[in-house]
């Protein structure tokens, strides 16, 4: 499903993406960074409001699990400042 289709389905259960957000706990904007970032907490939100597995609403961030659960799939993202400096040679030993 792409954004536009995940919206519709929400509205069609008589919600907004900022009421799914804050009946989840999550911040208003929650749901809708989750349609264009990754937000786990966010995606489960959207998920559970129209009953369908992550892996249908964002099939580029989950695989199908077995038993048809969602399955996260883990982006490898560039070092952190901080990894690179532990990782550095010129580091001095503590």
């Amino acid at each position: 499903m792409d954004r536009h289709d995940i919206l519709a389905a929400v509205r069609r259960t008589g919600q907004t993406l900022r009421t799914v957000a804050t009946a989840a706990g999550l911040s208003p904007g929650a749901c809708s960074k989750a349609l264009s970032t990754p937000f786990p907490a966010a995606e489960r939100a959207i998920a559970e409001c129209i009953g369908k597995p992550l892996h249908l609403l964002f099939p580029e961030r989950y695989r199908r699990g077995p038993a048809g659960t969602s399955i996260r799939l883990v982006e490898r993202s560039e070092p952190s400042t901080a990894q690179l400096r532990r990782n550095s040679p010129n580091r001095k030993a503590a």
